[in-house]
């Protein structure tokens, strides 16, 4: 585990320290700051466009089990992919890890979390994000883990967080004449401003509730709905007519959990305050996916979105979308998130 939890080190360390002090640090989301394709490379080592620069990849590193020898697999190709980073200008990574005894099964799972990294060369900056933490399936605090650097603490808490700064890495003249000719930054749309008063609730919860969707980028949802009414832990929540939540969960930089608590949006007839035996004849195939002291979620899995319909005092209490592919316990982190 020592050897593993240096998260964002590992990411920042990809490139020597600048010799300058470090500037003011500021929290950072995760956020993809450069203009650049998405590189899926999988649990392995190899790039559809190796020469890129700004040079974006995303990895899955959730193989890291001692059964099946994925642990080694895994630090036989870090390697590999430090040596493909590191000379470049522009750099931003994604990946999600999960360590475990026996692949596939939670019970013996050790660590997981989800992590953005990136350094700029040109700039002298980098900064990294991370959630979703936990050891042993319990949140974590990161700040936690043995090497953890002192200065990075008061911008993580338990189970994410996030820092960017100048001065992380060392400022590359060529990096900034190649900026200068030709700017590599993410061209973020201008916020349009928020509808006057609040969206009326009006519609279906699928693969978006109103103009919340699963998705779509933060800029995009910005676009299209606005300034929030509050950002928090990886939320943005808009008002909406008649009261109650109306809020969109991110992942890095793209919607992957919508939420509503507002009467007017349904499925299939089932929204809040639908009595909860009257809910269960008009869905189809729901199970439960998990509970609290005071709520009851059920899953119900859709062909391209997860829904989720939340049980309180045996009626609706609220209807939420997720894209697939997420686990229990990242559909459980986010419904913790959204209260």
């Amino acid at each position: 585990m020592r050897a593993l939890v240096g998260i964002a080190v590992a990411a920042l360390a990809l490139i020597p320290a600048s010799a300058h002090g470090q500037g003011p640090a500021e929290p950072f989301d995760g956020t993809l700051p450069f203009d650049c394709v998405l590189q899926q490379a999988g649990t392995g080592a190899e790039f559809p466009d190796p020469d890129a620069d700004p040079f974006c990849v995303e990895y899955d590193k959730r193989h890291q089990n001692v059964t099946e020898g994925g642990v080694v697999q895994f630090l036989s190709l870090e390697p590999a992919r430090v040596a493909a980073a590191s000379p470049k200008c522009f750099y931003y990574q994604r990946d999600h890890w999960v360590g475990s005894v026996v692949q596939g099964d939670g019970t013996t799972e050790t660590y997981a979390w989800d992590g953005s990294y990136y350094f700029d060369k040109a700039k002298g900056s980098g900064g990294a994000y991370v959630e979703n933490f936990t050891i042993n399936n319990r949140s974590g605090d990161p700040t936690a883990t043995p090497g953890f650097p002192e200065e990075w603490k008061p911008y993580f808490g338990y189970g994410r967080g996030g820092f960017h700064a100048a001065g992380t890495v060392e400022a590359d003249p060529a990096c900034v004449a190649k900026a200068e000719e030709n700017p590599p930054y993410r061209k973020e749309p201008e916020p349009k401003p928020g509808p006057p008063g609040c969206p009326e609730a009006d519609g279906s919860v699928g693969r978006s509730i109103g103009g919340l969707e699963l998705g779509a980028t933060r800029s995009e949802t910005l676009a299209r709905n606005g300034e929030p009414i509050r950002r928090k832990r990886g939320f943005f929540r808009y008002c909406i007519i008649g009261g109650g939540k109306y809020m969109a969960g991110f992942g890095g930089d793209r919607a992957e959990f919508l939420l509503t608590t507002n009467p007017g949006y349904d499925v299939n007839g089932v929204r809040r305050l639908t009595p909860k035996r009257q809910a269960r004849r008009r869905l189809a195939g729901e199970q439960e996916l998990f509970r609290t002291s005071k709520t009851v979620v059920w899953a119900v899995r859709k062909r391209d979105h997860v829904l989720l319909v939340l049980i309180r005092h045996r009626k609706v209490a609220g209807l939420a979308s997720a894209v697939r592919g997420l686990g229990r316990k990242r559909l459980f982190a986010y419904y913790k998130a959204s209260k």
